[in-house]
């Protein structure tokens, strides 16, 4: 990181001189202006690829129906597909609570017509039709809870 010229004295050497009111003013290093903003633009747009609109908006412990109007962006379902940015989709039973993994993906690619590797899906897991979680940390935890084989990646 770069710094500005630094002055570290005071006005004051001793703090009598601020008794009567006055106050002792100081200098820090800064950072240059110019290197703040190349971060905060790093930043954007590292978080701009690595997350999607989508899946900021999603909350755990909303309705299953609630993701699908998040996925198609709150516009109706158009022709035959009912589930919009899903690749694919699993549903399991066990000990009497339903698990659900959609495997999202940005793009409208879907299973069987396309070809694309799980690393470029992002699970949402729904226990009882309730998000509990997305991402494939969260749907390993999960599958392993209840025994699950993990899809490779």
């Amino acid at each position: 990181m770069a710094f500005a010229a630094v002055r570290t004295d005071c006005r004051f050497s001793n703090l009598e001189g601020l008794a009567d009111g006055a106050s002792a003013r100081c200098y820090f290093p800064r950072m240059k202006q110019p290197l703040i903003r190349l971060s905060v633009a790093v930043l954007l747009v590292l978080g701009a690829a690595c997350s999607d609109a989508r899946v900021k908006k999603l909350d755990e412990g909303i309705t299953r129906d609630s993701v699908l109007a998040i996925l198609r962006d709150s516009k109706p379902a158009v022709g035959a597909d009912s589930l919009p940015h899903v690749y694919e989709d699993a549903a399991y039973l066990v000990n009497g609570r339903r698990y659900e993994v959609f495997y999202y993906t940005k793009g409208d690619e879907v299973a069987g017509a396309d070809s694309l590797p799980a690393k470029k899906l992002t699970p949402i897991v729904f226990v009882n039709g309730n998000v509990t979680g997305w991402g494939w940390k969260h749907w390993d935890s999960v599958a392993t809870s209840i025994k699950l084989p993990v899809k490779p990646r």
